[in-house]
């Protein structure tokens, strides 16, 4: 008994399902822990000597800042105090900013992010924030 070959057609419907799978698997079992990262990013090194990192959580996001060696900031929204997300691109980066809708907290910016960065953490969080908001 030989092997079947497969046509490109099937492969690639194959290799789709199989990513939809793994997918659907990782991403609900990412957001059954609370303190499993989900996803980070972080700004575009020879530009920013010291790159800023973004850490998205199931429940909340986290900004660290970096000013220099052992100097850091950290700023961190909850899922439900995020108001809006916002990403502005350019042709090689893009700026992120996530909007707390609580009256005088700073907004967390992340600058000279790669695009494809950007966009994805803005999916993220705008799917978590859409779970959060129908539970």
């Amino acid at each position: 008994m030989s092997p079947k070959t497969l046509s490109f057609e099937e492969a690639q419907k194959i290799k789709e399902e199989e990513t939809e799978k793994l997918e659907k698997q990782s991403s609900d079992k990412d957001l059954e822990d609370p303190e499993k990262e989900v996803l980070k990013v972080e700004s575009v090194f020879p530009f920013q000597l010291f790159p800023d990192q973004l850490f998205v959580y199931p429940n909340h996001v986290r900004k660290i800042s970096r000013m220099g060696p052992g100097m850091e900031r950290v700023l961190e929204f909850n899922i439900h105090d995020i108001d809006r997300v916002e990403v502005g691109t350019a042709p090689f980066f893009a700026q992120l900013t996530i909007v707390s809708n609580k009256p005088g907290g700073d907004p967390i910016v992340m600058e000279r992010l790669s695009r494809a960065d950007a966009i994805k953490v803005h999916q993220v969080i705008e799917q978590m924030m859409d779970k959060v908001s129908q539970s």
